[in-house]
């Protein structure tokens, strides 16, 4: 069974599936899902629901994927137990989950499997949901840690700002200069928060700040729920200025500017006062109880534009986060024009949470219930489903989600493939 999905993960990744580009890979999963001989609805999100005979179980995943690298061109290939992706993100989350779907579709009768859109870019299609599932129970298969059995999750919200400005001519004597970070590590910015990552715009920030450079040009990060790995500048100094900073490149530019940004200073006083990283910690759940990630910033020749992502595990968390951020861009100069938030899954240890647990030791060993500081959609989806009774997540071991050097251990896909067989098992016979 492992070697089948394995394969049917390998076919996914021949189909673009980016966020907000997922036509392609909906239509595969239609056909594939009418040919194990479901009976298939969609929505205008583009959810899929598919349903076979009388199910208890609802299995569930995202289809999209976070794009980073050569992605969508994805050449996914084996390595010491490994799948990586050939300079790219390899989808694996949650690519793993869709192709465990599939096969166990193919491969079972009773069995009721829900395919997500665009959750990677806030939930899109779990908040959108239009369509019935059957089944009083859900399993979500985006996790990505074994041993655990999730029952809770962070809430997020998604947060872009702008800020205009005008230009003054520069001062006599100034030369342009390229200032770059790049091949920083990266990573999810839920999941890896914790690590010492370093944010590539703030290294940048920090390093011209110290310089006393005149900002001309800066732009960097690459998606919205990722720390950024790279970032570059377009900075004035006086002529005979040596800008030395450890893991930056700087060269003379090329570029014909005359004109500097006028509020350059404040912009990096800004940028360097962000509050990166975690900012609290949950004792009890032993996860972050709050953290932010400066994404992306990018500009105009009027404008610059930053986004945000913060996550908190409760309502109050979250609000303490926004009237924070909102501050410190109000200070800033800049001005919220878009915010989009999801409410956290508060941690529920449910008797299916406790069966998923008791089929997981069979096979992990000892596993525990635990929250995830990052978004999974059982949540949201059981206030779209009132015939919802109880839900949770597994999922096979996936590293450094969301960048280039993303991997997922293939023997694990086997050990989920294997608990899920079992729970469904389960779950029949108690009906029977």
């Amino acid at each position: 069974m492992k070697k089948n999905i394995i394969n049917r993960f390998k076919n996914l990744c021949a189909i673009p599936h980016c966020s907000h580009d997922t036509a392609q890979m909906r239509q595969f999963l239609i056909k594939e899902c009418k040919k194990a001989g479901a009976n298939v609805s969609q929505d205008e999100a583009g959810n899929i629901a598919a349903l076979k005979g009388e199910p208890i179980v609802c299995l569930q995943s995202h289809y999209d994927m976070v794009c980073m690298g050569r992605a969508p061109i994805i050449e996914p290939y084996e390595e010491d137990g490994f799948l990586y992706a050939n300079e790219s993100s390899l989808g694996a989350d949650n690519g793993m989950g869709v192709a465990i779907m599939l096969e166990i579709l193919a491969t079972h009768d009773n069995i009721e499997c829900l395919f997500t859109n665009d959750e990677e870019v806030g939930l899109l299609g779990a908040g959108a949901l239009d369509l019935e599932i059957k089944s009083p129970y859900l399993l979500n298969l985006d996790s990505e840690d074994e041993g655990i059995v999730y029952v809770g999750c962070a809430g997020g919200f998604e947060l872009k700002a702008s800020m205009e400005f005008k230009r003054s001519k520069l001062p006599e004597g100034y030369e342009l200069f390229d200032v770059k970070v790049q091949d920083l590590p990266g990573g999810h910015s839920g999941i890896q928060i914790t690590e010492p990552i370093p944010n590539a715009i703030i290294v940048l920030a920090q390093a011209l700040q110290e310089h006393n450079g005149l900002l001309v040009q800066i732009q960097g990060g690459e998606r919205m729920n990722s720390i950024p790995s790279k970032s570059q500048a377009i900075v004035a100094l006086p002529k005979g200025s040596k800008f030395d900073a450890n893991g930056l490149i700087c060269t003379p530019s090329n570029e014909k500017i005359s004109h500097y940004i006028d509020n350059s200073k404040q912009i990096l006083n800004f940028l360097c006062a962000f509050p990166h990283g975690v900012l609290g910690w949950d004792e009890a759940l032993n996860v972050p109880s709050k953290s932010t990630n400066l994404a992306r910033i990018f500009g105009d020749n009027e404008a610059l534009h930053v986004e945000i992502f913060a996550r908190a595990m409760d309502d109050e968390g979250l609000k303490k986060i926004e009237n924070n951020h909102l501050a410190l861009l109000d200070l800033g100069g800049f001005t919220v024009h878009y915010y989009h938030e999801n409410a956290p899954w508060t941690p529920q240890p449910s008797e299916f949470a406790k069966k998923v647990q008791e089929e997981a030791e069979r096979i992990w060993g000892p596993t525990r219930l635990g929250a995830i500081h990052a978004g999974l959609e059982p949540g949201l989806l059981a206030q779209k489903l009132p015939c919802l009774k109880e839900a949770c997540s597994i999922g096979p071991r996936i590293e450094a989600p969301h960048t280039i050097k993303e991997r997922c251990e293939i023997a694990s896909v086997g050990r989920v493939a294997d608990i899920v067989k079992s729970l469904i098992k389960r779950m029949q016979d108690v009906t029977c």
